[in-house]
């Protein structure tokens, strides 16, 4: 492009002018035309400058003491200044604040994948899935970045899970102990952890202990006397009941006579048990989990949970593993599988906000780690209880950035809804596809109830698909994995406001954030919104920051992967029952 000013001057830019002003311009050309031209040729008239020292004009130097002595001072002053700068670096390495480095266990950060193994996969085709059938989707689930898999049941129980029948057997149904001992190898090749339930609340009234207990005035049973809360003086309740026609009552789990409570207080009950936990070490599991435990002890009318008496019992279990396996595992959890959010609650931003931030002040004590959980084989899947797969969605991305373990659901990932018939409709089959049955099963009459949405909600389908639930998961679980930010960093909640709240993680050091800051914000409402985002700490002391995206719902419009965000605004606009994460630097 050429201006008034270029045609003045021969096309010559203002840069061009002031580089050769002042300078020697060659004679045997025209002024005029040297003006309009792009090079110079030589003017063999301009005197010569001297030819460069030669060797032998060196030499002559090589030896002089007076260039020695320069030679060695220059040399001198060089190594002085390297040094200088070596020494300044490392200063500015050791006084500039960093991020703690911090070695984590295993279970921090992870996501412990929990699954009903009878409805999760079937590799026979006799209608209910097994260890095998686990044994063949552990790829997948590593796929999605699972870290840890929690096959239930595990121990043979009865039907519900909660009630043992023998603590060193695995139910024939389910594969038996051989299959079980070849899932935890296969877990391990899988470079993933194993838990299993632990049941040490209550076993079955089938149980040889409870059958024996109940018949102690026989000498050959007496041992077995205090096995359980045997009482006269107490009035039934949904916590006591009668001994068939006697006039004996017994304590058990709330409203489930067939689950009588063991009294550890009895040491042949801890000791049992604890011999159970020290087998299935020596098998290889990584880890158990202890449900239900506000029933391990009770009040004397058994309608409340004995605290001091819990702690006793877990101290117990705990110094034993530590005992056992030679090492400290730390880890104290809190379910609040039945408090995120009824439908009927009519405000799941709010509900979900006032609970999470109660929780995360209570976590924030030492030693106390949090094990997230939105659902579990006990309790209504989250979509159904929450009447929408896209809050439950949102929820998901929530957990997955919250301090500690998340632990998921099979079928959550997916935004699975409780299946249509069944007496434990959580746990319907697991839909992996579009064909019979969703995959889990040949069998032409399985034993399990598929869900009818499969066609269109189903694994396959979710993980091929640019946005969905799925992919969401997916990029978050991978997210966590060593992510200190996430795993150690400190958070912070937003107040809940039009029906939307976020969710920040960073990590700090004495004075300053440091490193990657990492945000979740939710619109569970029906309209688009601008959500501030100036009330995050990292953010308010910034100015100008530029951002990135990293996962969107499958609900998103705004936004989408990969995409740069500017953040100089302090606020972000998100759509109707829209979710994202994006991170920033500071």
């Amino acid at each position: 492009m050429a201006d008034s000013g270029r045609h003045e001057r021969g096309f010559k830019t203002d840069s061009y002018i002031t580089a050769i002003q002042g300078n020697y311009i060659p004679t045997t050309l025209p002024k005029e035309e040297v003006l309009q031209r792009e090079e110079f040729l030589p003017d063999e008239s301009r005197p010569v400058d001297s030819a460069p020292l030669t060797r032998d004009d060196l030499e002559e130097y090589k030896d002089d003491p007076k260039w020695k002595c320069i030679r060695r001072f220059l040399c001198f002053i060089c190594c002085l200044i390297w040094l200088f700068l070596l020494l300044l670096a490392l200063y500015l390495i050791i006084s500039t604040p960093g991020c703690t480095a911090i070695v984590n266990k295993w279970w921090q950060g992870g996501v412990i994948y929990q699954l009903w193994t009878p409805s999760f996969q079937d590799s026979d085709g006799d209608g209910i899935g097994d260890f095998d059938g686990v044994n063949n989707r552990l790829s997948d689930l590593r796929k999605i970045g699972v870290t840890a898999v929690f096959p239930r049941p595990f121990i043979s129980t009865e039907e519900s899970g909660q009630g043992v029948v023998d603590y060193k057997s695995v139910d024939a149904s389910l594969g038996g102990l051989s299959q079980a001992k070849k899932l935890i190898d296969k877990i391990h090749n899988q470079d993933l952890k194993i838990i299993i339930d632990l049941p040490v609340v209550a076993t079955s009234d089938q149980h040889e202990w409870f059958q024996k207990s109940a018949k102690a005035s026989l000498p050959e049973n007496s041992q077995f006397a205090s096995y359980y809360y045997w009482k006269r003086n107490v009035e039934p309740s949904s916590n006591v009941n009668y001994y068939k026609n006697s006039s004996v009552l017994y304590f058990h789990v709330k409203d489930k006579p067939n689950l009588p409570i063991l009294n550890w207080k009895n040491e042949n009950v801890s000791n049992s048990v604890k011999d159970a936990i020290s087998f299935w070490i020596d098998q290889g599991v990584d880890g158990f989990h202890l449900g239900f435990v506000e029933h391990l002890a009770r009040t004397p009318d058994a309608q409340n949970a004995d605290w001091d008496e819990i702690v006793k019992i877990l101290k117990g279990v705990r110094e034993h593993i530590d005992t056992y396996v030679n090492e400290s595992v730390s880890e104290k959890g809190k379910d609040i599988a039945n408090k995120i959010c009824y439908e009927s609650e009519n405000n799941v931003a709010g509900c979900s906000n006032e609970i999470l931030s109660d929780l995360l002040v209570f976590h924030t004590y030492d030693g106390v780690y949090p094990v997230w959980e939105l659902g579990n084989a006990f309790t209504s899947r989250l979509a159904s209880r929450i009447k929408s797969r896209i809050h439950g969605e949102l929820l998901t991305m929530i957990q997955m950035l919250l301090p500690g373990t998340s632990m998921v659901y099979y079928g959550e990932e997916l935004g699975l809804k409780d299946s249509e018939s069944s007496a434990f409709p959580q746990r319907g089959g697991m839909q992996w596809d579009d064909s019979q049955n969703a995959g889990f099963s040949t069998s032409p009459d399985p034993k399990i109830p598929i869900s009818s949405d499969f066609k269109n909600i189903n694994f396959n389908n979710q993980f091929h698909e640019e946005l969905s639930s799925l992919q969401s998961f997916k990029t978050l679980a991978r997210l966590r994995k060593d992510n200190r930010a996430l795993i150690n960093g400190q958070t912070y909640i937003s107040k809940a406001f039009n029906n939307a709240f976020s969710l920040c993680r960073f990590e700090q050091t004495e004075k300053s954030t440091c490193g990657k800051v990492y945000v979740g914000v939710v619109n569970f409402g029906k309209r688009e919104i601008i959500h501030s985002l100036a009330d995050l700490p990292p953010l308010s002391k910034n100015e100008n920051i530029q951002g990135e995206i990293l996962v969107v719902n499958s609900n998103a419009r705004n936004w989408e992967p990969r995409q740069k965000i500017d953040l100089s605004e302090k606020s972000i606009k998100l759509g109707p029952e829209e979710g994202v994460v994006f991170y920033f630097k500071v």
